[in-house]
């Protein structure tokens, strides 16, 4: 459990800190500079929640480690860790070289400087009855919980009371520790962080049933992991999503999950955007709204529009992978290969042993024609990531590019017939075969991919994989049921 962290049994429980003219709500992970909203990644987020647990004491940085990164997982330990006292300290003001927040006990770890007050939350305000009579309403209106104000005169003034919301509920720590966890894990993308994400929400959810932010998140674990079929994976995603949202309408986590659920389980491209609009006007400065939707767009063909969101999002955080990870997959939908690789190198630069950064790389190299560095490229990847599938399906491909189709196709014959462990997304061995000169096999994969809901086929109408498709009447007719909206 990240922190160790147990509710105080004799005070009420405390979700916020106040240090200086700071103040962070561990709830909703949101840091406010005197009163105004500052961005904080996750990783430097829980660095600060473990410096304000302990203000004044040393925090070494082998405990820093533990509680940023489990024990089976592979980072650059030093460079990450360094990377997050540096976003911590600018999103705090302060300096390294003469600190005010954060001092740097060389080779041992961190201390916090500040004074650091636990602050209770105030119980939920109850609105007062409106001034006019509940039965004189119409009966569909009659219900407080269904108005969205209600106008009281008091002193010849009118005040609107939103009687639909309430103040935030207490929230144990160690759902939010675990839920903070959990979206860590998410955000590595990998089969194995998927499932240790999987793990923490499901854990946070066992103290705390009603943690709407815990429902989003494991929400989004089953839409992004593809080791799970989607048949089994999307039924629960829109369960967790749908719950979510019902538990708390203005939380932007949950409008982005089911946005997601439409985009990629129900190729519903009008409600998925309607979702993503939602999200980001209850918080334009919702990462992972932004990062979506510019997904989404690119999946559309809409790029300029695509670009802008995603371009916004790397604004808020310019060293987070997941957006890096975005903005390479938009770049090679656009055609864009030379960039799409740079931003798999950096990537790579911020963590070697992220498979992200290998895949955009190989994949826009294959594209380039430098075949033998994409193939180093991904061997060397699957080194360290051997289960990641999408890796063994672009190994595949650069065997094909390299003149070695007899070994090609014994490789994906295995992917195909499932001697290889794992589930197979049928879109990427559709991709594999259309490398190796098969359209008929690849069609039928995409054939397989359109009736098991494969999450994938939402990349047919821009991926340059299919490129070698698209004059098939086939594929021209599997296009068009998904009725994919006219590019912008």
């Amino acid at each position: 459990m990240y922190g160790g962290l147990l509710p105080d049994r004799r005070l009420p429980s405390r979700d916020r800190f106040r240090f200086g003219v700071f103040e962070l709500n561990t709830r909703t992970g949101e840091l406010r500079k005197a009163g105004m909203r500052v961005r904080l990644a996750e990783q430097p987020l829980r660095v600060l929640v473990k410096l304000l647990e302990r203000p004044g004491q040393l925090v070494t940085r082998d405990e820093l480690r533990h509680e940023l990164w489990s024990d089976d997982t592979f980072v650059d330990f030093e460079q990450n860790l360094n990377t997050a006292i540096k976003r911590l300290r600018a999103a705090l003001g302060d300096s390294a070289a003469s600190p005010r927040c954060i001092e740097t006990l060389p080779r041992r770890g961190y201390r916090l400087l500040m004074t650091v007050e636990r602050i209770d939350d105030a119980p939920p305000v109850e609105a007062p009855p409106p001034s006019v009579p509940v039965a004189a309403l119409p009966t569909h209106r009659r219900s407080l919980k269904t108005l969205v104000a209600a106008s009281l005169a008091i002193g010849g003034v009118a005040v609107l009371i939103a009687a639909s919301r309430e103040r935030p509920r207490p929230v144990d720590s160690r759902v939010t520790q675990a839920y903070l966890q959990g979206r860590y894990h998410q955000k590595k993308g990998t089969d194995v962080s998927f499932a240790r994400a999987r793990s923490l929400f499901e854990e946070a959810l066992a103290v705390d049933a009603r943690h709407a932010a815990s429902h989003s998140g494991l929400a989004d674990v089953y839409l992004l992991d593809d080791s799970l079929a989607p048949e089994m994976s999307f039924s629960r995603a829109r369960q967790h999503a749908m719950k979510a949202i019902q538990l708390d309408d203005r939380l932007p986590d949950a409008h982005a999950s089911l946005a997601f659920v439409h985009h990629y389980g129900d190729w519903n491209w009008a409600a998925a955007e309607r979702e993503f609009t939602r999200a980001i006007d209850l918080d334009p400065d919702h990462m992972r709204s932004r990062r979506w939707y510019a997904i989404f767009l690119s999946a559309m063909g809409r790029e300029i529009e695509a670009r802008r969101q995603i371009q916004h999002a790397i604004a808020l955080d310019p060293l987070a992978i997941v957006n890096i990870d975005a903005a390479a997959s938009i770049m090679f939908n656009a055609r864009q290969y030379e960039d799409a690789a740079a931003a798999g190198a950096s990537i790579e630069d911020l963590d070697r042993f992220d498979p992200r950064g290998y895949e955009h790389q190989t994949l826009a190299l294959i594209q380039l024609g430098r075949y033998s560095e994409a193939f180093a490229l991904v061997e060397r990847a699957l080194e360290f990531s051997p289960s990641q599938t999408v890796l063994k399906v672009i190994r595949v491909m650069c065997l094909v590019r390299l003149g070695r189709a007899i070994e090609a196709s014994a490789e994906l014959a295995r992917l195909e017939h499932g001697t290889i462990q794992g589930y197979v997304p049928p879109v990427l061995l559709a991709m594999a075969r259309a490398e190796l000169g098969d359209p008929a096999r690849a069609l039928n994969h995409l054939e397989v991919a359109y009736n098991r809901r494969d999450p994938y086929l939402v990349l047919l109408h821009t991926s340059p994989w299919f490129d070698p498709l698209r004059n098939e009447p086939r594929f021209r007719q599997l296009h068009a049921r998904m009725k994919f909206p006219q590019s912008h």
